[in-house]
């Protein structure tokens, strides 16, 4: 179950287009509860992995003690940015 409260006080209008978009499908899950697929594109810079990453940290369960998500990053400088 994804909890997205927090994402709900954002205003619209204070995030790109990208996420105002890709948010709300990624807090999604599928009638049997696995997360829903996205699949976006946008240009470089316009928030996409902030988008991507919000789907996944809202899904983190701090109950549990265990890898629940992994990130790669493919260059250094995204890496870094995550």
């Amino acid at each position: 179950i994804c909890h997205c409260g927090a994402i709900r006080r954002f205003k619209k209008d204070e995030m790109f287009q990208i996420q105002a978009n890709a948010i709300p499908i990624v807090c999604m899950d599928t009638p049997d509860g696995r997360p829903v697929n996205l699949v976006a594109q946008a240009p470089g810079g316009a928030g996409k992995t902030v988008a991507f990453c919000i789907g996944l940290l809202a899904r983190i369960d701090t109950k549990q003690k265990h890898t629940q998500g992994t990130i790669i990053g493919l260059t250094r400088d995204l890496a870094i940015m995550i």
